[in-house]
């Protein structure tokens, strides 16, 4: 058996479905093993988007995933996608080739040391320098990887060390996700904090498995819930006491009840109250409530804002034991909360005919109950954001942490792959089309029916108005002469329609490219002159100046 043997059927025994990547001379032999094992190969058109595929099918299935790269350029192209599973803390494992051995240090082709680079975004990166380290590190590196904190790992394999004989042990160590210890009595702490007083529950991304505890939770207490902008689905948004999305893109709702609410306790559910949940770490949003915080990262707690419990565990475990330990409050009590109602709509912003609040809320009409909604990185984020509603079957996703453009692409990918069932559907922009829209090609080598819906201003939408908003001008290279890319992606054999109104978007239309074999795009034409709703983030900008 050689090295890469050992590698592939170690993962293949540790679940591992697919190995995401682009293939080269540097990882020929663990490429070529994939003929001896039962896993698919995700070919992808650069190496970022497959790291982002392989990010969202950890996210989604609850397992570990492998991305493949080759030295040099792989390498270095795959440094994005680690940066973003380390900031959303994915369990995915990284390997990269290197030059053979003897050849270190001599200039060969595509040599890097990656070791170093990786060391600060992953939660191990290692250089696999004999035979004997790729058995013993191969173990470790997966258990750091699925840690009480999960995150991605990264090991160098130099090719003539993946060429070499081993005869391993045959039974393989196969570590299993390290739950954190949960401390039952800092959970009796913060229910005593909670009985008896009002409060509303604040949800980040962190608490995406918990949906149905976060729902008997509230219903149980009779407090509002809003969540943050990557929390957004986690709680059904057509409930009655969803009060919709705080921070970036805020629903009016939601910022009036944290700005001027008279509720005790604001309980924390899985979010790190970074600048866009918080609208660029708000003081009102815990001023003079009692902050309970629970997240599996103890890094997360007291960095921004002082919590008065925290609680080191998994979101749904803790509103179980929350849920069979705590009191119902009083209808009195219920009702102090009821500051502001969650039926109160927001107000439109914009009238112009190409608004896109007016294609999100027919897009919303159109798709189906059970959608699962991956929102790209851009100017039109912060409508579907604000105005579309999540319900209760449909899912939500955006990789808003790191916010690297084009993710939204590739992730859906990664998550229909995790998820075949579920009806798929990416909301982008035409930049991100540029950077990552060749990776519909690679949805169509897989046959996977995703929708993937662009919306083209021809320009930079986000950076354009914020610069006209920050300094009242904004450069001309910002715009860009108009594509019409439905055209692009039909030349590639895909279905593609295009409509510049959102009376053009109809049952029939969005029905039949659904149910398309293999990926389909709607091409959204705006003119892109309304600014988007991102006031708190140009404010926060603006108190730089």
């Amino acid at each position: 058996m050689r090295v890469a043997d050992y590698v592939l059927k170690y993962f293949q025994e540790c679940g591992v479905r697919y190995v995401f990547g682009i293939p080269a001379g540097s990882i020929n032999a663990i490429y070529d093993t994939i003929h001896e094992v039962d896993i698919q190969p995700v070919i992808a058109k650069h190496e970022a988007a497959a790291g982002f595929m392989a990010a969202a099918y950890a996210r989604e299935s609850g397992e570990p995933a492998v991305c493949l790269g080759s030295s040099g350029p792989g390498a270095t192209n795959l440094v994005t996608a680690a940066a973003h599973c380390h900031a959303e803390k994915l369990p995915v494992i990284f390997i990269t080739g290197a030059v053979p051995t003897a050849a270190r240090g001599k200039g060969g082709a595509q040599e890097l040391d990656a070791v170093p680079i990786y060391q600060s975004i992953t939660r191990e990166s290692v250089l696999i320098d004999s035979a004997d380290k790729a058995v013993s590190l191969l173990p470790e590196l997966m258990k750091r990887a699925l840690d009480e904190v999960p995150g991605p790992v990264h090991m160098a394999i130099p090719l003539d060390i993946q060429m070499k004989k081993i005869k391993p042990d045959t039974s393989f160590v196969i570590p299993q996700r390290k739950i954190p210890s949960f401390n039952k009595d800092t959970a009796r702490s913060a229910l005593k904090m909670i009985t008896g007083k009002t409060g509303c529950i604040f949800v980040g991304k962190g608490a995406k498995k918990a949906k149905a505890e976060l729902i008997g939770y509230a219903e149980q207490m009779g407090w509002p819930v809003v969540t943050s902008p990557a929390g957004k689905g986690t709680f059904p948004e057509d409930h009655p006491l969803s009060y919709g999305v705080y921070g970036l893109a805020s629903n009016s709702a939601a910022t009036r009840l944290i700005n001027k609410g008279s509720f005790d306790v604001l309980l924390v559910a899985g979010s790190s109250l970074g600048e866009a949940a918080t609208s660029g770490w708000n003081p009102a949003l815990a001023r003079g409530r009692t902050l309970i915080h629970v997240d599996i990262d103890p890094s997360e707690f007291h960095k921004n804002y002082q919590a008065d419990v925290a609680i080191q565990d998994d979101v749904k475990r803790v509103l179980q034991f929350f849920i069979e330990n705590g009191d119902h409050p009083t209808v009195a009590e219920m009702e102090k909360t009821k500051t502001v109602h969650p039926g109160d709509t927001v107000e439109p912003l914009f009238q112009t005919s190409d608004s896109l609040s007016r294609y999100v809320h027919r897009l919303q009409e159109l798709l189906p109950h059970d959608t699962f909604y991956h929102l790209d990185i851009g100017g039109f984020m912060n409508y579907f954001i604000r105005d579309l509603k999540v319900t209760r079957n449909q899912s939500f996703n955006i990789e808003l942490k790191f916010g690297s453009m084009g993710s939204g692409i590739a992730s859906s990918i990664g998550g229909k792959l995790a998820n075949p069932q579920r009806t798929v559907v990416t909301i982008t922009g035409d930049g991100c089309f540029y950077m990552h829209g060749n990776e519909i090609l690679t949805a169509r080598e897989l046959g996977l029916p995703v929708l993937f819906v662009i919306v083209n201003d021809a320009r930079l939408g986000m950076v354009h108005h914020g610069h006209l908003i920050q300094y009242n001008r904004s450069l001309e290279a910002f715009s860009q002469r108009r594509v019409n890319i439905s055209s692009v992606t039909a030349a590639w054999g895909i279905a593609s329609r295009q409509v510049q109104s959102p009376v053009e978007l109809t049952e029939s239309m969005v029905s039949d490219l659904i149910s398309q074999p293999g990926p389909s795009v709607l091409e959204i034409v705006t003119e892109g002159n309304e600014p988007p709703p991102m006031g708190e983030r140009v404010k926060f900008l603006q108190s730089f100046q």
